[in-house]
């Protein structure tokens, strides 16, 4: 019976922590890192090899900024009824100690797997490891220090996943600037997102978030002003490449975004922009 109970309670933290590390969330920054890579990768072989050297990268990094999240983000969480259900250690079937054996083991794995990458691509993986653990982590703890939780979003899960996906291939040529601003915008905007959407659990927690700084209101119209830059900033990047259909899409975006329209319809329809947008320049500079 001893054995019994140490498997199934072995198997029920497993479960949880595999819970913390909120693998559902992961889709945008996975998906950014793979892009940066079809971006960089000359050949569909090319691709498919710099894909499975990236996987187990970007499983390390975004394992532990989610983790360091969740650990240091318990308390407010509790007060966070959509929040509270995806962080096991905010209603106690984790412990903080086992969070963080866990994620010192994930440091230290992230470490290591960078050993042999050359020096650029070491420097872009470290900085991006250090702002994620910034973000939640005292005493710097970004995220509760306005502006700097958005800059430093935009770098940690922004610009550093679509880098570490794009110096994959060491033989490319730098990538565009406009594109990395255009990623550093978007990055901020759903963070601000975020914000918006916890304002009443994070005030409730005394966080001082950005969004709780300004105010509600504010924040929704920093979020109309973020989008308006990231729109602008798509369209001159869409014109470069003569990628001349989407000025339709944009129009539609843009004046989606002029209109009273509910807040949550305005979000979906960014994000079907974003999306839309980055797969039209990755086909436009497939096609060149």
């Amino acid at each position: 019976m001893p054995v019994l109970t140490f498997k199934k309670t072995s198997l029920t933290k497993g479960w949880f922590l595999i819970k913390a590390l909120r693998i559902s969330e992961w889709r945008a920054y996975i998906g950014l890192s793979i892009y940066g890579v079809a971006l960089s990768s000359g050949n569909l072989f090319s691709f498919i090899s710099n894909v499975l050297r990236l996987l187990p990268l970007m499983f390390i990094y975004v394992s532990t900024a989610y983790l360091a999240n969740n650990i240091y983000d318990a308390k407010g969480d509790y007060f966070n009824q959509r929040k509270r259900e995806r962080n096991p250690i905010s209603v106690g079937c984790l412990s903080p100690r086992e969070a963080t054996i866990v994620l010192v083991i994930l440091i230290a794995l992230g470490l290591t797997s960078i050993i042999f990458l050359n020096f650029l691509q070491f420097t872009v993986y470290i900085v991006g490891l250090f702002l994620a653990l910034a973000y939640s982590v005292p005493p710097l703890r970004l995220k509760e220090k306005p502006p700097l939780d958005l800059i430093s979003h935009a770098f940690f899960f922004g610009i550093i996943p679509f880098l570490t996906g794009f110096l994959m291939n060491f033989t490319v040529s730098y990538p565009d600037p406009m594109l990395l601003a255009s990623i550093a915008v978007y990055s901020m905007f759903l963070e601000l997102r975020n914000e918006v959407e916890d304002f009443h659990p994070d005030r409730e927690a005394g966080y001082n978030t950005t969004a709780t700084c300004i105010g509600y209101r504010n924040s929704i119209r920093s979020l109309s002003f973020l989008s308006m830059i990231f729109i602008v900033a798509s369209y001159v990047i869409a014109w470069s490449r003569e990628t001349y259909v989407f000025s339709a899409i944009t129009a539609f975006t843009l004046a989606s975004n002029l209109i009273p329209l509910r807040h949550e319809t305005k979000m979906r329809i960014m994000d079907a922009y974003a999306v839309t947008f980055y797969l039209l320049i990755l086909l436009a500079d497939i096609l060149r």
